[in-house]
């Protein structure tokens, strides 16, 4: 259809026009009609990626900073590892200053890889202040884990069963509660070891692995559990500590024992109460050691479920140590056999 000779469809834009199509020309109206629209052209914009020249003397520095810090962090996991093992220090500051070489040393080499992986090397400030960190979490790491240790030493002995005075049973007290207060302890002991080292290889990597991976990025949930873990690892060496105040002693801590003795007074069928070793030291006839050493024998006699035996305790006063103890009815020492 046309209007006054003019095709709608010619005319873009035409209030009669019954369909607009912009850009079209239609030569064949009467009347031809070019509406054109004016646009500011721009600069095409050059924004493909392109690879940096990395200059040589970069490189070079961050090599060089990156063995600086290396070294830094080797030689402080070396000097507090030798601090460790030399007599200076012993008992738990051995551990608490071991525990402060593994912090570094962790530190460190976490730190070392990550930078290099990244390829931008932290600061001397930076790496300083995340070693003394990671050393501190360490020595406190290695301060709760032999508390726990030497708590465990203590809970989980038919002694502190029997004074905790909940259980009767010879079973319960001599080898299921202890081994249950032990399997306890071991299993705080390693979380306090694995939270701790998380936190340092953290500090390293700038990545929490438990938080991530374990947690799945629930922070209150990871805090949640990290606070559970301390109440109890506190509440168990409270424990132990109350019941070490009680224990007999002489005067002195709880008794050292060496492996073999210690394998005896897990073993219900050759343990003796402490009360009882401590009574023999005590009261007993004192002899020297028949192997020659420098601790000191004692001889006496008890009497279990009814029966007399003969008792000996190989026991050293300067290491609060006993080395051997063994009862039967054989002759020991200057006691004759006793006659069944």
């Amino acid at each position: 259809m046309a209007i006054e000779g003019i095709y709608a469809l010619a005319k873009p834009g035409d209030a009669l026009a019954a369909l607009n199509l912009n850009n079209e020309f239609n030569l064949f109206g009467k009347k031809t009609y070019f509406i054109a629209s004016s646009f500011e052209a721009c600069s095409v914009i050059d924004d493909a990626l392109e690879e940096k020249e990395i200059v040589k003397e970069e490189v070079v520095e961050e090599k060089k900073s990156l063995l600086r810090n290396f070294a830094i962090g080797l030689l402080a996991t070396v000097a507090l590892a030798a601090l460790a093992c030399s007599a200076v220090v012993t008992g738990g500051a051995t551990l608490v200053i071991a525990g402060a070489a593994i912090g570094a040393g962790v530190f460190t080499v976490a730190a070392t890889v990550s930078d290099y992986k990244n390829g931008s090397t932290r600061s001397l400030l930076e790496f300083v202040g995340g070693l003394v960190m990671s050393s501190c979490i360490g020595a406190l790491a290695g301060a709760t884990i032999y508390g726990l240790w030497t708590s465990v030493g203590i809970l989980a002995t038919p002694e502190a069963v029997q004074l905790l005075a909940i259980f009767k049973s010879p079973l319960l007290i001599n080898t299921v509660i202890p081994g249950l207060l032990k399997l306890g302890g071991m299993a705080l002991l390693t979380g306090q070891g694995i939270f701790g080292l998380n936190q340092i290889v953290g500090l390293g990597t700038g990545q929490d692995f438990l938080l991530d991976k374990i947690f799945g990025g629930n922070r209150e949930n990871y805090d949640s559990a990290s606070m559970i873990l301390m109440l109890l690892s506190m509440g168990y060496m409270n424990v132990a500590s109350n019941i070490a105040a009680v224990m007999p002693r002489n005067g002195k801590e709880v008794f050292n024992y060496t492996e073999k003795a210690n394998q005896h007074m897990n073993d219900s069928n050759r343990q003796v109460p402490v009360q009882t070793l401590q009574d023999v030291i005590n009261n007993g006839t004192p002899m020297p050691d028949p192997q020659g050493s420098s601790a000191t024998m004692y001889y006496s006699t008890i009497t279990i479920n009814g029966k007399n035996y003969n008792i000996e305790v190989l026991y050293d006063e300067v290491s609060n140590t006993i080395y051997h103890f063994e009862y039967a009815r054989k002759a020991m020492g200057n006691l004759p056999a006793i006659p069944k």
